[in-house]
């Protein structure tokens, strides 16, 4: 949210982000205004006499039992809610396409439905990160736009990796939830690995984002998400550093997708095999980073991600 206020104001808009919850170990950004549910209910007047457009995420609004939305569109404000994963993962669902997901930190099939038929009651455009996202709400709102994650590559640097310093090669796994990223599957896979092949591992927990990136730009492989079937802000970030990617891509979600991502593809009944792979093949690693990072600033650059989000706003 802070790198989406930052791009629009260079694209000239008045832009903030409002935050209620605590500020954690990641950081919230320069453009996060911190504040509590409470002062931000109070403030919801002297909102709608500055701002034009409410964007809303992640299902929540201002208020909690959301009527700030209706209040919004009386007072003759745009709305969009920008739905970003497990606030409308239906478990069942989620299930049925993919039987690694992991739900457990879904909201409740009932809560899910009933704020789908909420917020697509008086909003006719929602905003998702991809298409693993898209199918649990295009039923419900007129008018869905896929908004990729965004990044700033002038700030993410390629590194010089630990393998052509003349060490063993380093694999890096960053969890922000070890449940959904399948870490027990990727610590599982990388020790039995580790029998056979020679290489380093590094799990980063807890860690703010840049010392994550400089971690990342070191690595010779990153492994993301391998549970879930679409790939999260880590394939973003180690893809801009030009660090090659394993992370499973549902084959249903990769054919629906132009560009295609180079991430090499692996569930937990492939992993193994990808893995060994591409720690013993550098040559296939430095062609998958290069084009990594040539993805990204095609489908993910920060400039062009803000750029169709403003047009997403002159369509409401």
């Amino acid at each position: 949210m802070s790198e989406l206020c930052v791009q629009l104001r260079l694209l000239g808009v008045q832009a903030a982000g409002l935050n209620w919850r605590k500020s954690n170990y990641i950081g919230s950004g320069p453009a996060i205004v911190a504040s509590d549910a409470y002062e931000m209910a109070n403030a919801l007047e002297h909102l709608f006499s500055i701002y034009d457009i409410l964007h809303y995420h992640t299902g929540y609004t201002i208020y909690p039992d959301k009527s700030d939305v209706a209040l919004a569109l009386h007072a003759g404000k745009k709305a969009v809610m920008h739905h970003r994963g497990n606030d409308v993962r239906h478990p069942e669902a989620a299930r049925r396409r993919n039987p690694y997901v992991y739900t457990g930190s879904s909201l409740p099939a009932s809560q899910i439905i009933d704020q789908l038929r909420y917020f697509s009651k008086h909003l006719s455009t929602a905003i998702v990160q991809d298409y693993e996202l898209y199918d649990y709400v295009s039923d419900y709102y007129k008018q869905v736009h896929i908004l990729p994650r965004l990044i700033d590559t002038s700030i993410v640097k390629p590194a010089v990796r630990r393998q052509e310093r003349g060490g063993r090669p380093l694999v890096v796994h960053a969890p922000t939830s070890r449940e959904f990223k399948g870490t027990e599957v990727v610590q599982r896979v990388v020790h039995s690995l580790q029998k056979e092949i020679p290489f380093d591992f590094v799990l980063l927990e807890r860690m703010r984002q840049k010392e994550v990136w400089q971690m990342i730009a070191q690595a010779d492989l990153v492994i993301d998400q391998v549970l879930c079937g679409a790939y999260g802000n880590i394939s973003v970030e180690a893809m801009a550093c030009e660090v090659p990617v394993v992370c499973f891509i549902r084959p249903d979600i990769y054919a629906r997708m132009n560009p295609k991502p180079p991430i090499a593809s692996a569930h937990p009944g492939q992993l193994y095999d990808q893995l060994k792979e591409l720690v013993k093949d550098g040559e296939r690693r430095r062609r998958l980073g290069k084009e990594g990072r040539a993805y990204v600033q095609h489908v993910h650059e920060a400039s062009k991600v803000a750029r169709q989000l403003t047009g997403i706003y002159q369509s409401l």
